[in-house]
């Protein structure tokens, strides 16, 4: 009987993936930035046309990267209470900050 290989990686495009998610999360920031106030997340699969499910997986991860807040704390979220999200103002200069410094002078 063949072995069956156990995947080395449970990615097989990893590329693929930072470039779809990565554009996932500009749309979530744009559709934000837009608004210019918060949004549920059912608001947000509207106006970008993400589902949700895939929202409720990225939310976080831009909260933890600084550049969104929530209105409820991680642990009181939940399917029957209503979350919104916002731009994080402070976390968008130091990305913005970042950004310059690779292009200053000293860097190139």
């Amino acid at each position: 009987m063949p072995v069956k290989a156990e995947p080395t990686n449970l990615d097989p495009y990893p590329m693929l993936t930072a470039l779809t998610s990565g554009k996932i999360k500009l749309a979530i920031l744009v559709a934000l930035h837009d608004t210019q106030t918060p949004m549920t997340l059912y608001q947000l699969s509207d106006a970008t046309g993400i589902h949700y499910n895939s929202l409720r997986r990225i939310l976080p991860q831009l909260e933890t990267d600084g550049y969104l807040t929530a209105d409820l704390p991680p642990e009181q979220r939940g399917r029957k209470r209503t979350n919104t999200w916002q731009l994080n103002p402070a976390g968008l200069t130091q990305a913005q900050h970042e950004l310059s410094q690779l292009n200053s002078p000293q860097h190139n």
